[in-house]
């Protein structure tokens, strides 16, 4: 039983460590802090592959299904798929944006369309007149509130920059993504990870196969 709790865990930190590697790998291959998108993905799922909301958002960076499809994903519970095209959409909404990750984490909840419609009608006014889900979700990732962008209109935490992928292009009529057509270039990782997902993994599965064995010379069967 003791040893089964402890595979048990050992299986949950595994799988753990292996969402938070290809989100630090995501992050650095579209230019952004991986402990600001870490952030994103805790605050989106709790890091939950399986996760669905109740408007129907899948997965670890909760993705709608029209903006799963037109970043090119086809399952999104595959962590490795819905993590890269939750990244690459924050970096192309803070690219939109400016820099302006209060802008962009509001697109991320409510539409770059709204955003934009709202930045247009109300100026820096326009986080007050966004839905209060969409007020909750920005002030908790960045501590900006209606109040703060109406007097400085621009927030950007600290190590967040416009990411590397080109801006969206946005229907002005509709407010609709239109196409994403940006290539997905190749990994540039941190020096501390294996080169690839797959090393990564391999990695992990040989720490499990050493704990395995470690459990049944303390425990047995």
């Amino acid at each position: 039983m003791v040893r089964n709790r402890f595979l048990h865990g050992l299986g949950v930190l595994g799988d753990l460590a292996s969402i938070m590697a290809m989100i630090a790998q995501a992050a650095a291959r579209y230019g952004l802090d991986p402990g600001f998108v870490t952030s994103v993905a805790r605050r989106e799922s709790n890091l939950n592959p399986n996760a669905v909301s109740p408007a129907g958002a899948k997965g670890i960076m909760q993705l709608m299904d029209a903006t799963a499809a037109m970043l090119g994903v086809s399952n999104p519970f595959d962590p490795a798929q819905n993590i890269d095209a939750g990244v690459r959409y924050l970096s192309q909404l803070l690219n939109k944006f400016a820099g302006d990750a209060a802008k962009a984490l509001a697109a991320y909840d409510w539409g770059p369309g709204n955003v934009a419609k709202a930045i247009q009608t109300w100026g820096a006014d326009w986080l007050a007149h966004a839905p209060q889900e969409t007020q909750a979700y920005v002030q908790a990732l960045t501590g900006v509130t209606a109040a703060s962008t109406a007097d400085s209109g621009q927030a950007v935490p600290a190590g967040v920059s416009p990411g590397t992928s080109p801006p969206l292009t946005i229907d002005a009529a509709t407010g609709q993504v239109i196409e994403d057509a940006t290539p997905t270039p190749a990994p540039a990782l941190p020096s501390w990870l294996p080169q690839t997902p797959v090393g990564r993994i391999l990695l992990l599965t040989a720490a499990a196969a050493g704990a395995s064995l470690l459990a049944d010379a303390l425990w047995g069967d």
